[in-house]
């Protein structure tokens, strides 16, 4: 069967499960809280209007590698968990 004959209501589950996959990962929550709470402190700790835009660069190279970093580890646990089933 090719993919693209399969149903809507197939491609509208999938999805769901992935978002709701998603939210309830705790890596995904970590990275959501880091990066807003490092948001805030750029915007409020920053001395001069100039300096939020080098705050932010800043913030974001730091944020780009754990956001990778903690979707590796989520995977490698999801594999993990998988594994028991096989």
């Amino acid at each position: 069967m090719h993919l693209a004959r399969l149903p809507a209501s197939v491609y509208r589950a999938l999805i769901r499960r992935e978002v709701v996959t998603t939210f309830h990962n705790r890596f995904v929550q970590i990275f959501a809280v880091v990066a807003w709470a490092g948001s805030i402190a750029v915007a409020a700790l920053s001395g001069r209007p100039e300096a939020v835009p080098y705050g932010l660069l800043l913030l974001f190279l730091y944020l780009v590698p754990l956001f990778g970093l903690l979707v590796g580890v989520s995977a490698a646990h999801e594999e993990r968990d998988e594994r028991a089933f096989l």
